[in-house]
Formats: C-alpha cells, structure tokens, sequence
C-alpha cells in the first residue's frame, strides 16, 4: 500500500491544485485551458511509455539517471543528478510550501508574508525531520498525505460534476418556466385563427 501511495503521490502532484485556476483567467476561456491540457497530458503519457520501455531494459534504481548514463556517459548523468537535486527537488519543495501558506493565508487573513514564510520554512523542517525518523515512518506520512490529496482530487471533481448538472437543470427549469409563462399567450394568439377555420 505504502509502495502505491507513494507512486500514486508522485504522479499526481500537489501542485495539481495551484495552476488550473491562473491558466483558466488566462486563457479567458474554457477552450484554451481544455486544449493545453489534453496536449500536455499526451506529452505525459508519451513519457511514461519511454520510460515504460526503458526500465524493463535496465531494471536498475536511478531512473533517468541511468538512462543518460547509459547514452551519454557519467558526465551527463552526474550533471543531471545534480541539476534535478537544486533544479528541481528543491524549487517544487520551496513552490508546495508557499502553496500551502497561501491558501493557508485564506483561513487566517491575519497570516502575515513573513508568518507565511515562517510556517512554510517550519513545515520543511517537519518533513525533513519526519523522514529522517525512518521508512515506515515517512511512509505513513506520505500514505497520510496522499489519501488527503485524492479525496480533496475528488471532491473537485464530484463537486464539479454536481455543480455543473445543477446549473444545466437550472437553465431547463428556466427556459421551461418561460414557456409555460408565455403559454397562455400562445394559445390565445392561436384561438382567433383557429376559429376562423371553424367558421369557414
């Protein structure tokens, strides 16, 4: 169990949460952010059927950084190491923590910048800390996190769901309250002609 969340939690990211909002009042429009989306998710899925090939071809720890070792040599392996360590681990770890304080800011409004930067600088420490405790330890942490990541995953997309039926049933009742109000109106205008074909 500890193995998927831990898989579960690295693919589906933390920061899922933080871009849609800001790329969607960009775009302006829901096509846009529809179309960005479905091409970066089949850039995705094309990486992970690179990778699907190549680790059963070199079924060694490391990932990518075997892969490169085995294509170019030690000298890119060794740079990409280091370049992931300050070039990636540890930016997304600085951009999660000051997600987390700012929409922490939105339930205590008296959270200051620097208290921000405070809180944020206090739970790295904890993470660290935590995983230094051990494996399990860490994993159960991680299993912790996870699990709450996917239900609030879902509830976006149930609550998207209802949300979006309910204004769909909204519009319906609407238009069907409309004509039933203008029913009367439409029989009335339709009772002189009718009546003239009686006579005739």
């Amino acid at each position: 169990f500890s193995a998927m969340m831990i898989l579960v939690g690295s693919v589906i990211g933390s920061g899922i949460f933080m871009p849609p909002g800001k790329e969607a009042a960009a775009a302006g429009t829901i096509g846009p952010t529809i179309i960005a989306w479905v091409a970066a998710d089949a850039c995705g899925i094309l990486c992970a059927l690179v990778y699907a090939e190549l680790a059963p071809m070199m079924p060694k720890a490391s990932g990518a950084y075997v892969f490169i070792r085995e294509a170019l040599g030690d000298g890119p392996a060794f740079a990409y190491g280091w370049s992931m360590t300050f070039g990636s681990f540890l930016p997304v770890i600085a951009m999660l923590a000051t997600a987390f304080c700012t929409n922490l800011a939105i339930f205590f409004p008296g959270l200051t910048v620097t208290g921000q930067r405070i809180v944020g600088t206090v739970i790295i420490l904890a993470l660290m800390v935590a995983n230094l405790c051990g494996v399990k330890f860490g994993s159960l942490i991680q299993n912790i996190f996870t699990v709450g990541k996917l239900g609030a995953l879902a509830l976006v997309i149930f609550g998207g769901l209802f949300a979006g039926l309910f204004f769909l049933l909204r519009v319906v009742l609407t238009e069907l309250s409309g004509f039933l109000r203008k029913l009367p109106a439409l029989a009335a205008s339709l009772a002189g002609p009718l009546s003239h074909l009686e006579a005739r």
